[in-house]
């Protein structure tokens, strides 16, 4: 996207509900919606260098051990433990939320 980079991060963030709804439905909506609003970016949208590049980007967070936690829960000001955040959330937020704190 170039220059335009940061408002197709914001759209993307802004219509992000929209946009896994209707790819539940329709695993090409994605891309569609994204030509649909940004045409431009059409012929760079899944080309070899375009995946090259995402794959480069990814590699160099993995060498540089760039930490990238999602979800991150927080109740009441309080981040909810990585360790809790798969088997034990059901429990450890329920716990959390009623004493209000972990």
């Amino acid at each position: 996207a170039g220059e335009r980079a940061k408002q197709v991060v914001d759209w993307a963030f802004s219509e992000q509900q929209r946009i896994q709804q209707q790819t539940l439905r329709d695993k090409s909506a994605a891309a569609r919606l994204v030509e649909e609003r940004f045409p431009e970016l059409r012929a760079c949208m899944g080309s070899s260098v375009t995946k090259a590049r995402l794959s480069q980007s990814l590699r160099w967070a993995v060498r540089n051990q760039v930490p990238v936690l999602t979800p991150q829960f927080y109740v009441d000001g309080q981040r909810l433990c990585d360790e809790d955040t798969d088997l034990g959330l059901e429990y450890t937020l329920a716990r959390m939320l009623k004493r209000g704190g972990p």
